[in-house]
């Protein structure tokens, strides 16, 4: 008896990144948290028209042998608790649908452009060294300035709570929500109960859902404390946020 393992057409890898793209502001999210999953301490985003720029100082790519197993390979095994945030290792592609982009990290240089080239991509060696990691994109399609406007709106409320200070076009988009004025701060989250006509639900800072208020009776601000993790993201039972640790109804 032979065992065999499937592969999968570099086409299908093509189009389940185009297709699990969303907004530009979720794709520089992504690095957002890909960023957080390295170690970085800031992270700044400048968007211009034709470009985009996403710096971080975090451990970067640091050999050849990292850049064959987490950035050559689409999807990644992981085990529990060893990211943040990453679970499947796709998000980067999110960016490359909007962008060509060249990754500077290490001594490494990554060019990627799947519109142009497809699944192959660039790998240029024994560079002068760099901190973190460095993208730098150039957009297939120039933004129009009501684009940028919504983007730097967008993705200001998505990284609202970031454990990582986030710079967007020089300013400072994130805050840390130990230092925020909440109505309840319990063991796993903090809550700060409104009127307003949504309940806005961060996973450790990163906004995951909006709902509307009726659907749990109150509108306000959800943000999990660091190691706390939401078990599910929409569905809650009997109308309850379900953490790895306890659980509580926000009415």
């Amino acid at each position: 008896m032979e065992k065999r393992q499937f592969s999968v057409a570099p086409g299908i890898i093509y189009h389940l990144i185009v297709a699990q793209a969303g907004s530009l502001g979720k794709a520089a999210l992504e690095c957002v948290m890909n960023s957080t999953d390295a170690g970085s301490t800031r992270i700044d985003i400048d968007i211009t028209k034709k470009t985009i720029r996403i710096r971080d100082n975090g451990q970067g790519f640091r050999t050849r042998q990292e850049i064959k197993d987490y950035f050559d390979i689409f999807g990644f095994e992981h085990k529990e608790g060893d990211r943040t945030y990453g679970k499947f290792g796709i998000g980067r592609g999110q960016l490359w649908s909007f962008c060509s982009t060249s990754w500077r990290t290490g001594t490494f240089k990554m060019d990627v452009d799947i519109k142009a080239k497809g699944l192959d991509y660039e790998l240029s060696e024994d560079l002068p060294h760099e901190q973190g990691v460095d993208i730098q994109g150039t957009f297939y399609t120039p933004l129009k300035t009501s684009e940028i406007l919504a983007c730097e709106k967008e993705l200001a409320d998505l990284a609202k709570y970031s454990v990582v200070p986030v710079y967007l076009n020089g300013k400072l988009i994130s805050c840390d929500p130990s230092g925020q004025k909440w109505n309840h701060d319990t063991e796993d989250a903090w809550i700060r109960i409104t009127d307003d006509s949504t309940l806005a639900v961060y996973n450790l800072g990163v906004l995951v859902r909006k709902y509307p208020s009726y659907q749990f009776g109150c509108g306000g601000v959800v943000v999990t404390k660091p190691g706390v993790t939401l078990e599910a993201l929409s569905g809650f039972p009997n109308d309850n946020f379900q953490f790895k640790s306890t659980t509580w109804l926000c009415a």
